[in-house]
């Protein structure tokens, strides 16, 4: 029979209670690990659901593909669409806009012509319903002339800021009806340091 002294009893206990607290202080961390993985996904879930709500019923991607919106717009640059307002409103002479084509093409171009204008190009100056508008920010004005034409309701007269390269209402794309348009472009986003919000130009506004 072996006697225990004092010290070794209290080595024993000194060694049970540091094992039980190891225990406890692992079950703790397990269950903070836990806690956190939770929350990531349920955080992941969330963005997840707000992401694809965005892209389906407020806004969208877009890649520019061309030359036809220089200088505002280079070719792939990604910009923010927005689609949701004209459910609301009319689009305004000189937002930017992307719209489907019956060939299923989708292009980028500025408003001009609103349903029911007088559109003109001559002598390298875009006129409205006889005003000329004063179209500082594109590179260089029309080579051609063009018109006088009347918009038909419901339609809209759409040109790139590339004047003498893009494919407009000037041509294949004519005048546009508003249930081809998708939307309203508002932001750059892509590359960063072109990060930007489009606003319609002052020469635009009514």
């Amino acid at each position: 029979m072996t006697v225990e002294t004092a010290k070794e009893r209290s080595t024993k206990t000194f060694k049970q209670i540091t094992a039980g607290l190891s225990l406890r202080w692992e079950t703790v961390q397990w269950e903070a690990v836990r806690e956190m993985v939770r929350e990531l996904i349920e955080s992941l879930a969330i963005a997840a659901i707000l992401t694809t709500f965005i892209l389906l019923f407020v806004a969208r991607s877009f890649v520019v593909d061309g030359s036809s919106m220089y200088p505002t717009l280079e070719n792939r640059q990604r910009l923010l669409v927005e689609v949701i307002s004209y459910r609301f409103r009319e689009p305004k002479r000189g937002e930017i806009i992307v719209f489907n084509q019956e060939d299923h093409r989708r292009l980028i171009k500025r408003i001009i012509g609103l349903p029911n204008d007088m559109v003109e190009i001559r002598d390298r100056v875009v006129y409205i319903n006889g005003s000329p508008l004063d179209e500082a920010f594109i590179a260089e004005n029309a080579y051609s002339d063009y018109g006088p034409v009347f918009i038909p309701g419901g339609h809209y007269f759409v040109l790139g800021d590339n004047r003498n390269n893009s494919d407009d209402s000037r041509d294949s794309v004519g005048f546009l009806a508003k249930n081809l348009i998708i939307g309203r472009t508002v932001a750059r986003f892509w590359p960063i340091t072109k990060l930007s919000i489009f606003k319609i130009p002052e020469s635009y506004r009514e």
